[in-house]
């Protein structure tokens, strides 16, 4: 039951679980028993602790309503080195042999300069000997790329499209945080502030599942406050994409700016800025594409 929600496998666990799969795979490339990451292998200053943190997370073609109470399925997970400190994870989700969802991450290794500060995270390299991924496979190559450009284009506000539509792309200079701009923002936004007891994981830094969860409480409340006449209906993620930039330290507090929204023929994608309060930085951008479910039926409406 852990791993369902009111309308099929919950999504925030996949992301748990998946992301537990990647940091033993890592462990796994590195020849440890668990995803303990320290010593001359990893270029830290003062041999501090190396953490592997996820920049890029994506969730494509999910049907997560297909997997109900008492059903088996199975993940199955490949990792490759993508360059000296990242490292990428394709997982595939299938149940009786049908594709449930794939899921992306992208990792790379960071340390803390300041203990406890995660403002001053920076990145670490590797020394090991194991090879990136071999030229001869190109597609793979492409496809890590392709998801590194789309993380730069959002974090450099260019981007132009997603699952075939278009968005409203800007300027870097007109990079400033909404709330700090003298014209009010003129869409919605959620404030959240995050809780040590559930938000955090056990390196101190904000869980990376947990963004997308947050993204999905910020949802319902656009939602309510756009129609609650129709909380009946549900909206079922069919692809995802979170692009990390930053962490943030215990105390502060997130904004989620709903950026720009679409809804057509049953299908709702929405992009979300992640803003933390502390110095106004974006930490993350979201992009989401769902699908409409009936809540009392727990079936397609299209």
């Amino acid at each position: 039951m852990t791993n369902l929600s009111l309308c099929g496998l919950s999504e925030n666990w996949l992301l748990k679980e998946c992301g537990h799969q990647h940091w033993m795979a890592l462990a796994n490339h590195f020849n440890l028993d668990l995803p303990s990451f320290s010593g001359e292998s990893f270029q830290s200053e003062n041999n501090a602790t190396v953490y592997a943190a996820f920049i890029s997370a994506t969730i494509s073609n999910a049907k997560l309503q297909c997997i109900q109470e008492n059903d088996t399925f199975e993940i199955s997970t490949k990792l490759v080195k993508a360059g000296r400190s990242k490292f990428y994870s394709i997982q595939t989700i299938k149940k009786d042999n049908a594709l449930i969802a794939e899921l992306e991450l992208i990792s790379t290794l960071v340390s803390r300069k300041e203990s406890g500060n995660n403002q001053s995270v920076y990145r670490v390299n590797t020394s090991d000997n194991n090879q990136a991924i071999s030229a001869s496979n190109q597609a793979l190559n492409n496809r890590i790329h392709e998801l590194l450009q789309l993380s730069k284009s959002l974090k450099v506000n260019s981007l132009t499209s997603w699952c075939e539509l278009s968005f409203n792309s800007t300027s870097e200079k007109n990079n400033t945080p909404y709330f700090y701009r003298h014209q009010p923002y003129q869409r919605q936004s959620y404030r959240y502030q995050p809780c040590p007891h559930s938000d955090f994981n056990g390196a101190d830094f904000l869980y990376f599942a947990n963004f997308q969860r947050i993204a999905d409480q910020a949802e319902w409340y656009y939602l309510n406050l756009q129609n609650k006449f129709e909380r009946n209906q549900l909206w079922l993620t069919h692809n995802r994409q979170v692009s990390y930039y930053k962490n943030i330290n215990l105390g502060d507090t997130l904004t989620y700016a709903l950026v720009e929204d679409f809804e057509n023929n049953g299908t709702k994608t929405t992009k979300m800025s992640v803003y933390r309060e502390s110095d106004g930085d974006r930490v993350a951008d979201i992009l989401t594409q769902k699908q409409q479910v009936d809540a009392h039926h727990y079936r397609w409406t299209n």
